[in-house]
């Protein structure tokens, strides 16, 4: 059967190509016969040679023990790692694929920030809901244009107003750039909501990993900050995965998943990204990844002892290699004291906050078996509840890092990621809603 849709676009091609085969075998001479013949079978067998090693690579990853539909995560990972030999650019190029859209999509700034704002193609006489959204990364890559399919999808799903702002990287500007451009703005947007025929009063900040780290790190700002008490206040957030605090690197998850790039997020990666985020290299990376960056009195102090005691993680998270810690009686005294302001900063690290939190808007909180961050979510839930702040968590038994956002749709979709972004979007309909 003739396939003219875009499964049929491979197929044609490969027709074309024997095609001209074909007539260079009719037409030319012998000579010019062999050697584009000897060319067309080197680039077979080079692309062959290549196919194989990358199904070898994939076969050879481990996979976290239980971790369902294995191959179809090695094939993400796979896929990542390509489209991350060739740098950013592919990353956006691959996801421009996705389009055209049918919303109203704009490029512009917000007090000077970079932000695309996507809106329903017709105009209404009624306020329209938005949600205001911020990508991740590791502080240090990705951008509005990586994220456009999830950004896009999910604001022609819900048929609302997007703001998917482009933050600086750490590559660019170290903290507190990134959550001084995006409290910007968001308090921005916040006080120019009419200009989008969006209701101030249903907004919701929602960010992935790092991204979510800075949707915190905002709706803290903006809600318990007094120089923001003018500003409207955030309906609620959403932390999906998030990145929290850059002290315990020896979390039950960073223990037992840290090692495993089927779980789309390693230790390593995560470690890099808080270093570079805070000093713009990668000096202290080891030194961080052993809890060697904090002191001894930090780890004693009640801040740390409350909010990171490894007793606030459920114990059928608890499992085998992890090990509770023997000791805390180590670290460096000279550089905690030289990075600790940073390490204890909300901006920085919102779980660390030390003081209550009460009155900060409803959390949505995603966290995964199989992400090394999944701790950190589980802590900030804690926190939320212990202060009287409303929290639906969200745990995904058989989920890795961030897969509501990039393991939901295309031909390497996993089923909890599926699952995993219908109750996203049903918890955003839902509550804009009310």
């Amino acid at each position: 059967m003739i396939r003219f849709g875009k499964e049929g676009s491979y197929f044609w091609l490969g027709m074309i190509v024997v095609a001209l085969f074909v007539l260079i075998v009719s037409y030319c001479p012998a000579s010019a016969i062999v050697t584009v013949s000897l060319l067309f079978f080197v680039t077979l067998l080079v692309f062959f040679v290549g196919a194989c090693g990358v199904l070898l690579y994939a076969w050879t990853l481990p996979v976290p023990p239980g971790l369902p539909q294995p191959w179809l995560m090695r094939l993400n990972v796979v896929s990542y790692r390509i489209a991350g030999l060739f740098g950013q650019n592919l990353f956006d190029v691959l996801a421009k694929r996705y389009g055209p859209s049918d919303r109203k999509i704009t490029n512009t700034q917000f007090d000077g920030v970079p932000v695309r704002i996507y809106e329903p193609p017709k105009t209404t006489d009624s306020q329209q809901p938005a949600v205001v959204y911020l990508h991740g990364g590791g502080f240090r890559c990705l951008s509005v244009d990586t994220l456009h399919p999830f950004t896009d999808d999910l604001a022609t799903k819900l048929d609302i107003v997007v703001i998917s702002i482009d933050y600086r990287l750490s590559t660019e500007a170290l903290f507190p750039a990134a959550i001084d451009d995006c409290t910007k703005a968001v308090v921005w947007f916040l006080n120019h909501t009419k200009d989008y025929n969006v209701d101030s009063t249903k907004v919701i900040i929602m960010g992935e990993s790092a991204g979510g780290n800075l949707a915190a790190g905002v709706t803290q700002r903006i809600t318990l900050d007094p120089m923001y008490q003018q500003v409207p206040k955030l309906r609620a957030q959403i932390l999906i995965c998030p990145m929290l605090q850059a002290m315990d690197f020896n979390t039950p998850a960073y223990q037992q998943y840290g090692e495993y790039e089927t779980a789309l997020l390693q230790k390593e990666v995560v470690v890099a990204s808080w270093v570079e985020y805070l000093t713009g290299s990668a000096q202290l990376q080891e030194v961080f990844s052993t809890n060697m960056h904090t002191s001894p009195a930090a780890k004693k102090s009640d801040l740390f002892q409350n909010v990171l005691s490894h007793d606030n993680i459920p114990e059928r998270f608890k499992i085998p290699p992890y090990v509770a810690p023997s000791s805390i009686d180590f670290g460096d005294e000279d550089l905690y004291e030289s990075i600790k302001t940073q390490l204890l900063d909300p901006s920085f690290a919102p779980l660390m906050r030390d003081d209550s939190l009460k009155g900060l808007p409803e959390a949505y909180i995603v966290t995964c078996t199989y992400d090394v961050l999944r701790d950190d979510g589980i802590f900030y839930v804690k926190r939320l509840e212990s202060d009287g702040v409303k929290v639906t968590w969200v745990h995904n038994d058989d989920g890795i890092h961030a897969m509501s956002i990039y393991s939901a749709t295309g031909p390497f979709a996993v089923k909890a990621g599926v699952r995993s972004r219908q109750k996203l979007f049903a918890f955003i309909e839902n509550t804009l809603k009310t």
